[in-house]
C-alpha cells in the first residue's frame, strides 16, 4: 500500500471515531466496543514512521515557593508591623507520560532554520505533546496517575491575649503546617516542547539566531472530576487563639497541583520591575533533534527561578523538572532524581524584622 492511501485510511478512521464520539456521548458498551476496534485498526494501520513518533517517558517536577506579605496603613500606624506574614510551599509531582514527536516539523526546521522563529511566541507549534492524560482521536489512549507529595508552613503576627479581654501581646508564631502525599486521577499534566521564541520582544529573528525549545507544561482538571478536589489524609495544623497553640484539624490535605508551571508566553522580566521568569529550556537543539529523529533515549534536567513583587506580597519560586523521554522499553531510573521534600523550618524574614519574639 502506497504512502498516500495509508495516510487516507488512517485519516477516514480518525472521522469515523470522531462521529461516533459526538454522537454518543454518553456511551454504551457496544459503543465503547466500537471504538476501541478503531482505535486498534488505525494502530494497525500506522506505518512504522508514525509508531516511532509515539513517545513514553517520566516527568519529576519540584516547585518550592516563598512569600512575604507586608502590608501598609496611610498614613504609617505602628502596627503595621503585626499584619506581616510568611508562607512556604513545597510541591512535588511525578507521573508517566504519553505523547507523540513530529519530526516532519524537526526536519523542515533543519533544513529551514527561519522557520523556528517564524510565527513568534503564543504559537502552538510543537515538536513534541503529550502528558499524563493523552487521547489522540481515533488513537491512542493513556492515563497516568500523577503522585503528589505537598508541604507548607505559614508564619505570622497573633495576639495571644486575644480571646482574654487583656491588653494586645503580640508574638510571633507558626500560624499553619501541612503535609501529605499520594495519588491524583482528578488531575493531569500536559506537557508540549516548541521553538523558544522570547515573549515581549520584536519578531525579528536576529542575524545569527540561537535556537533554543522550551516546555510549555501546564496542568488542569479532568472533565469528568470538574466538582471534585484531589486531597489525602496527612498532617494539618492550624493556629488556635484559645489554647494559644497549633492544633490538628481533622481535615484532609489538598494535592492539587499548580495549573501554570512554565509559560513561555512570560517575558523575562517587565518595565516596572516587579518580576523575573526565568524559562525551562532545551539548549542543545541538535542533541533534541536528532533524539527526535531517531528516538532511543533523552533526558533532560532543568531548573528556573521566578520572582514577583506585587503589594503586599514578594515571593520567590523555584522550579526543576527532571523528564525522560524513549520510544519503547522500560523506563530507565532517574539518572539525578530530585531529592525529596525537605522538611520546612521558620522563616526569618530577610525582607522585614519578622524575629520570633520570645
Amino acid at each position: 500500500m502506497n504512502r498516500h492511501a495509508h495516510t487516507t485510511i488512517k485519516w477516514v478512521f480518525c472521522l469515523i471515531f470522531l462521529f461516533i464520539s459526538v454522537i454518543a456521548f454518553g456511551q454504551t458498551k457496544r459503543q465503547k466496543e466500537m471504538a476501541d476496534a478503531i482505535r486498534a485498526q488505525v494502530l494497525k494501520n500506522m506505518g512504522d514512521e508514525d509508531l516511532k513518533s509515539l513517545l513514553k517517558g517520566r516527568i519529576i517536577i519540584n516547585i518550592y515557593q516563598i512569600s512575604h506579605s507586608k502590608p501598609k496603613s496611610d498614613p504609617p500606624n505602628p502596627n503595621d508591623k503585626y499584619k506581616e506574614s510568611c508562607t512556604q510551599q513545597q510541591t512535588s509531582i511525578k507521573t508517566e507520560i504519553y505523547g507523540r514527536a513530529y519530526p516532519d516539523r524537526v526536519k523542515t526546521y533543519m533544513k529551514y532554520p527561519a522557520e523556528r522563529w517564524k510565527l513568534g511566541e503564543g504559537w502552538h507549534i510543537p515538536v513534541f505533546l503529550g502528558g499524563s492524560s493523552y487521547d489522540e482521536i481515533g488513537g491512542t489512549t493513556k492515563e497516568y496517575t500523577l503522585n503528589v507529595a505537598y508541604k507548607s508552613i505559614s508564619q505570622g503576627w497573633v495576639d495571644i491575649n486575644k480571646t482574654s479581654g487583656k491588653p494586645p501581646q503580640w508574638k510571633y508564631v507558626v500560624t499553619g503546617k501541612q503535609s501529605a502525599e499520594g495519588g491524583n486521577d482528578l488531575e493531569a499534566i500536559n506537557i508540549e516542547i516548541k521553538s523558544y521564541v522570547e515573549a515581549g520582544n520584536p519578531k525579528v529573528v536576529p542575524l545569527t539566531p540561537k535556537p533554543e525549545y522550551v516546555l510549555w507544561i501546564t496542568g488542569g482538571k479532568k472533565l469528568k472530576y470538574m466538582n471534585e478536589q484531589p486531597v489525602a489524609p496527612g498532617e494539618n495544623f492550624r493556629w488556635n487563639d484559645e489554647t494559644k497553640q497549633l492544633e490538628a484539624v481533622d481535615k484532609p490535605v489538598s494535592l492539587g497541583i499548580p495549573y501554570t508551571i512554565n509559560d513561555p508566553d512570560m517575558p523575562y522580566e517587565d518595565e516596572e520591575g516587579t518580576y523575573t521568569y526565568e524559562q525551562l529550556l532545551i539548549k542543545d537543539v541538535k542533541e533534541f533533534d536528532a533524539f527526535l529523529l531517531n528516538p532511543r533515549v533523552y533526558v533532560y534536567e532543568g531548573t528556573a527561578k521566578r520572582y514577583t513583587n506585587e503589594y503586599p506580597i514578594e515571593t520567590s519560586t523555584y522550579v526543576s523538572v527532571n523528564l525522560v523521554l524513549i520510544n519503547d522499553g522500560p523506563l530507565p531510573p532517574p539518572s539525578n532524581p530530585p531529592p525529596p521534600l525537605a522538611p520546612l523550618e521558620p522563616d526569618d524574614d530577610r525582607l522585614a524584622p519578622l524575629v520570633p519574639e520570645k
